[in-house]
């Protein structure tokens, strides 16, 4: 994770949003890109318990707003904006600014947690929040 002014919203990023305390005793993500820049990253965080889970997930949930909030200012290169937030949901995307130096555009991605018990699943895709939402629940009902 990146200490500087990114650091609340990497907290939030399925790479690095098991990191820290409490810690996982398990921990597993893949990425998968694809032509025309397409990607998905999917990861799984257990806990030794369900309340670890839950403690987690609850820092998940108020990272969200404060990443959207620090998002807004000149040096994180994206905006987030908060979608829905439940007890065991979390949803948001992630646009990047716009930049003259950069092709492509202003490309973004939608991500969602999903708390079960000792795990978090986190999944965050270039495809539309239907599309990782599909994800989360396989995953879930994988993990049974």
């Amino acid at each position: 994770p990146d200490p500087g002014p990114m650091a609340v919203c990497d907290s939030v990023n399925t790479l690095y949003f098991a990191a820290g305390d409490p810690a996982t005793t398990k921990y597993v993500s893949q990425w998968a890109g694809a032509p025309q820049q397409h990607s998905v990253s999917q990861a799984i965080a257990v806990y030794d318990s369900a309340a670890t889970a839950s403690q987690k997930f609850g820092q998940l949930t108020a990272g969200v707003p404060e990443c959207a909030k620090a998002s807004a200012g000149h040096d994180i290169p994206f905006t987030v904006t908060p979608g829905g937030i439940g007890s065991d949901v979390v949803r948001f995307t992630q646009k990047r600014k716009p930049n003259p130096s950069l092709s492509g555009g202003s490309s973004g991605y939608a991500t969602e947690y999903r708390l079960t018990g000792s795990a978090i699943m986190g999944v965050s895709s270039t495809e539309s929040a239907a599309v990782v939402t599909a994800v989360v629940d396989k995953l879930v009902d994988k993990l049974g």
